[in-house]
């Protein structure tokens, strides 16, 4: 019996613990008739927004520069954590032409109590040693680990910027580590991926299960900030991830939307379920700085979300409030109980200042899948999916397939008729041109009229059949066999040893016609679809058919026959 080899899709968080962006599985083929089902964790595509808070301070901000004197000029760039029922920030202070990291903390996340620290001007970390940081210290990212706060922050030293590590019982009195085995004491250093080859930055540091993950920023030579994703075991010894479908190996380049144009930086990431988000900073020489929104399954593979209420497509653009009205950048998210909450760096005209926002869900979007290597060269054949679609929603989809990793990176996902403004919408749609590709992926487009409510997705199904098989002008298959008419069509295979005009022809066992079609086929396999009607378009009978398959080669017909089972 011919086989096919059916690939399951699901959406579930036990297919992405591997750190690659490719799920290697080495798909086992089963028989035709075989029922294989899975089930997946429920995917809801959300969309983001901010609705800035006014704060008390200067401005509308929450908190304002000018004390501790660390903090004279300017500060920015908050990291929060909810301790208990304590909100706890650390952020950057400016005075002259130095930061320092500085420490805050609040009952309601609005009003703040700023700490004066042990170091310079009050601040908590200080400039000096390691040597990565003798020039500036900011940018913190902190999480609590046990009892024991941990901080990964930016240093200077004068020429480039590196990332280094703090530990904390406090929060307030922290022993900076120097790491022997990297530059001048860092534990993230520069130079490799491409993208992070002059300085690394601007970052956002979890702690998933047993393992650190960091996603960063990376300035290359020609001055570029792009975002990185690293992972560790211990949060010291970092592994950089080189993404080999992004340009010079990072996870999220500049380009589009348009807010992201020239630069993307300064990631803010949460994983909620089992889909990571992140709230990054965008850069247009146009628009300014925003704010923009992406969505993962698995940290490495991101969808970044066009919001079409803002010009350039960003979830939170300058103009209010006040200490907002020029740019916003390095935000700092939390998932806050069922509320998503946000603090930002504002830029009001002269001074950074840090505001406060709530941000807003819309249950829209899209949503990329990892790439999925099939094994071996296949066919895609018909695209499945399961979930909760209701009255006012839908999911609709596109898909992108090649035979290699660096061709898939080249080529746009398509729907029917393989045009890119055109979407499978209906189960068991058949795929157009997608035939000898190894590397796949799909887009979910989820929409709704209900602001209430997501439509879910659970599982997603593509059949294939093998593309490698050996060309042979003896053979042919047809599959499912038997089919059954009005639920699927039947899929018809041959293959020609050169291009050259097709015959196709079904018969009842009795000889009589009951459809035919005329085509030019190209060398190798082939294949051609019936709905399971007749040539005046209404329904064949169950039963047995023959078809038969003549090939108009140029030195003489070569005529392949074979029988079909129709079930209605």
């Amino acid at each position: 019996m011919r086989k096919l080899i059916i690939i399951f899709i699901i959406l579930s968080f036990s297919l992405y613990l591997s750190a690659d962006t490719i799920i290697d599985t080495r798909f086992s083929e089963i028989t035709e008739n075989n029922n294989v089902e899975y089930n997946g964790e429920v995917v809801k595509l959300d969309f983001s927004g901010v609705r800035p808070i006014e704060g008390n301070e200067t401005s509308e901000s929450v908190i304002n520069f000018g004390s501790p004197a660390f903090a004279a000029n300017s500060v920015g760039m908050p990291s929060v954590i909810k301790d208990g029922s304590m909100y706890r920030m650390w952020y950057f202070g400016e005075s002259g032409v130095t930061y320092r990291i500085g420490y805050a903390y609040s009952y309601d996340g609005i009003n703040w109590i700023k700490v004066t620290g042990p170091k310079t001007g009050g601040s908590v970390i200080d400039i000096g040693s390691p040597a990565f940081v003798s020039s500036d210290a900011y940018y913190p990212s902190i999480i609590k680990d046990g009892s024991l706060y941990k901080m990964w922050f930016s240093g200077q030293d004068g020429v480039s910027f590196r990332i280094g590590y703090a530990f904390s019982t406090n929060g307030i009195d922290w022993t900076v580590y120097s790491n022997a085995s990297k530059t001048k004491g860092c534990v993230l250093d520069i130079g490799s991926p491409a993208f992070a080859k002059v300085s690394v930055s601007y970052h956002s540091v979890m702690k998933d299960g047993s393992l650190y993950k960091m996603w960063f920023t990376g300035i290359d030579d020609n001055s570029t900030n792009r975002i990185g994703y690293a992972t560790s075991s211990d949060g010291i010894d970092w592994t950089v991830y080189s993404n080999s479908l992004k340009i010079k190996g990072c996870v999220i380049r500049e380009g589009s939307p348009a807010f992201a144009a020239t630069h993307v930086y300064s990631p803010s990431v949460i994983k909620d379920g089992f889909l990571y988000k992140m709230w990054f900073t965008g850069n247009n020489i146009i628009l300014g700085k925003s704010i923009g929104y992406a969505i993962s399954p698995d940290g490495i593979s991101w969808t970044v979300q066009s919001n079409e209420s803002h010009v350039g497509g960003s979830v939170f653009e300058p103009g209010y409030p006040d200490c907002a009205l020029v740019s916003v950048e390095s935000a700092c998210v939390i998932k806050d109980g069922s509320s998503y909450k946000i603090w930002y760096t504002g830029n009001g005209g002269a001074n950074l200042r840090i505001g406060y926002g709530l941000i807003t869900v819309y249950p829209s979007g899209s949503f990329i899948s990892s790439v999925i290597n099939t094994g071996s060269p296949v066919d895609l054949e018909k695209l499945y999916y399961y979930g909760d679609v209701k009255a006012g929603t839908s999911i609709k989809f596109q898909v992108k397939g090649a035979k290699t990793i660096s061709e898939l990176g080249m080529v746009s996902f398509t729907g029917p008729k393989n045009r890119t403004d055109t979407y499978y919408d209906s189960m068991g749609e058949t795929i157009d041109g997608m035939t000898n590709v190894q590397y796949i992926q799909y887009k979910a487009c989820f929409s709704t009229t209900d602001d209430t409510y997501s439509p879910e997705l659970s599982m997603v199904k593509f059949t294939t059949v093998s593309a490698d098989i050996a060309i042979d002008d003896n053979a042919s298959y047809v599959f499912p066999n038997p089919f059954h008419q009005g639920e699927e069509d039947l899929s018809i295979r041959y293959s020609l040893s050169k291009a050259s005009e097709v015959e196709i022809k079904i018969y009842t066992p009795e000889g009589r016609e009951v459809w035919d079609t005329s085509l030019s086929g190209n060398e190798g396999w082939n294949t051609v679809r019936w709905n399971g009607k007749d040539k005046s378009g209404n329904t064949a009978g169950s039963g047995t058919y023959l078809y038969v398959i003549t090939k108009k080669y140029s030195e003489g017909d070569k005529t392949v026959k074979s029988i079909i089972m129709l079930v209605r």
